[in-house]
Formats: structure tokens, C-alpha cells, sequence
């Protein structure tokens, strides 16, 4: 669903017109233009339906791919980047600094990440990047350090970090929007 969509017909167009962008690449003002008016969604309604259908679809591929256990073997861990303008919100920015050791690093498997992963509420333009024990190790993270050092994974307990003291927002829910993407790119119908 999105919110201010009451006919079946709007919300196809949209789910339609998103779908197109995650296929063909597609950008914002592509996507403004494209879906053009009749859809009673205002500029900043029609980034954030973008933004969720867009990073969503690249979240769920991700996860398919790290899903994997060939992959997901050689990137156990994920960096979060928020971006750094006067849009951002604190939660996203704190989430920087409450991974191992204090830094914006997260075993893939930690419950923090998997709440968290972006998207991770409406409007969320952080980004998820995966890397290897080594490329953890080279940024200075021990518990990295210590698995390469003796090629066994310490106790991956030891890195789960605390979940925050914050939620997204009321009504936050990554899988509509995505799975109605994704199926749309796919040609299926949900």
C-alpha cells in the first residue's frame, strides 16, 4: 500500500512506474516524470515511495545474494553509512557509532543489523555496504582481527551489540512496498 492511494488503479501505476526504475536504473526525477500527475502524491510522498521501492529492492537482492552460504561465508560483516546532511535523522547517525568496538561495523547475523538494515523507515537514504574478515581487520576491528589471526570465528555473541534504545517509525514495514516491487520487476503478480 501507500498511504493516500485510494484506488487500485493509482497504486498499480505507482508499483508499475517503480518497478520500471529499479529494472532500468532509473532515477528520481525519472520516476516524478514518469508516474506524472493523477496519483495525488506530493514531491516529497513521491521520493519517499521511491527511496523505500528503490533501496528495498537493493536490500532484498543483497540479502539473496549474502544468503547464500558460498557469499555470505566471505561477508560476515556490514558497514551502515548514514548521509551526513542537515536531513538526516540522529537515530540513523547513531547507528554509526553502536556497532563492534563503537564503530559502524555489524556481523550480517546481528540482530541490530537485521531490525536496522536499510531501508529503515521512511525517507532512510543510508546505505549497507558488506565486507570481508579482512577488509573488518584492516579497519582496525579486533574481533576481526582475532578471526583472521586464527581462521576461526570467535563467539559471534561477543560482537552483537545492544539493540538501541529507539524504533523506526509507527507503521514502518519494509516488506510491502518491496515485495511489490520486486514482483512487479519479476513479472508476478501478488
Amino acid at each position: 500500500t501507500v498511504a493516500g492511494l485510494q484506488t487500485e488503479q493509482a497504486l498499480g501505476k505507482v508499483r508499475d512506474v517503480l518497478a520500471k526504475s529499479v529494472g532500468e536504473g532509473g532515477t528520481l526525477v525519472g520516476f516524478e516524470d514518469e508516474l506524472g500527475a493523477g496519483t495525488f502524491l506530493s514531491p516529497q510522498h513521491m521520493e519517499t515511495v521511491w527511496r523505500a521501492g528503490i533501496q528495498g529492492a537493493y536490500s532484498a537482492g543483497m540479502d539473496r545474494i549474502i544468503a547464500n552460504p558460498l557469499i555470505g561465508a566471505l561477508f560476515p560483516f556490514v558497514v551502515r553509512n548514514a548521509i551526513h546532511d542537515d536531513r538526516v535523522r540522529d537515530d540513523h547517525l547513531a547507528l554509526e557509532t553502536m556497532g563492534i568496538e563503537g564503530t559502524n561495523i555489524y556481523l550480517v547475523s546481528d540482530p541490530v543489523f537485521q531490525k536496522w538494515k536499510a531501508p529503515a523507515d521512511f525517507g532512510c537514504r543510508c546505505g549497507d555496504t558488506y565486507i570481508s574478515v579482512a577488509q573488518a581487520a584492516a579497519r582496525g576491528l579486533k574481533y576481526a582481527q582475532e578471526w583472521l589471526r586464527t581462521g576461526v570465528q570467535p563467539d559471534p555473541q561477543q560482537a552483537y551489540v545492544m539493540m538501541p534504545g529507539f524504533e523506526p517509525s509507527p507503521g514502518w514495514r519494509r516488506e510491502p512496498i518491496l515485495l511489490a516491487t520486486l514482483a512487479a520487476v519479476n513479472g508476478y503478480d501478488l
